[in-house]
């Protein structure tokens, strides 16, 4: 095995649960400890693989891993970029300007900006306003629960 350059935190809750996240410049991996604990010497490692829906990010999990083992690092061929993340930037704003009251077109105004919404909201096409009111939606559904298949 080659030198590990991972950072590595041991984290526990009140409960005694423990979580090990291994972490470098490129990624990072975390591991649920759910018999015994890091803190007593060696320890054995399983991996549960069960429940197709959570499969194939176990299994990239595993990757990453065996690949830290193996090089004594992360390879950045193993976290490509997230394509999501302004959408959930952007649905995020959305749904903070909401909460505090602003109007659709004013929360257009945050996200695509005053000249564009000036110019656009009550053109011939109903894009922007359309593009508020999706962002929105999508908003809803991560705030009630939909956030936890981001975390697979």
């Amino acid at each position: 095995m080659n030198e590990v350059s991972a950072k590595r935190d041991l984290l526990r809750d009140a409960f005694g649960h423990e979580w090990l996240i291994l972490a470098d410049e490129v990624g990072q991996v975390q591991l649920d400890i759910t018999q015994g604990t890091l803190t007593e010497g060696p320890v054995l490692l399983h991996f549960d693989l069960t429940g197709f829906r959570t499969f194939s990010a176990k299994l990239k999990t595993l990757a990453r891993l065996e690949a830290l083992h193996r090089i004594g690092r992360f390879p950045r061929a193993l976290f490509p970029p997230e394509t999501g993340t302004a959408k959930w930037a952007r649905a995020l704003q959305a749904y903070d300007g909401m909460c505090a009251g602003a109007s659709h077109r004013e929360i257009g105004a945050a996200l695509f900006g005053e000249k564009r919404v000036r110019e656009e909201w009550n053109g011939r096409s109903d894009y922007l306003h359309s593009q508020v009111r999706r962002l929105l939606i999508y908003a809803r559904k991560m705030v009630d629960g939909g956030y936890k298949s981001l975390l697979q």
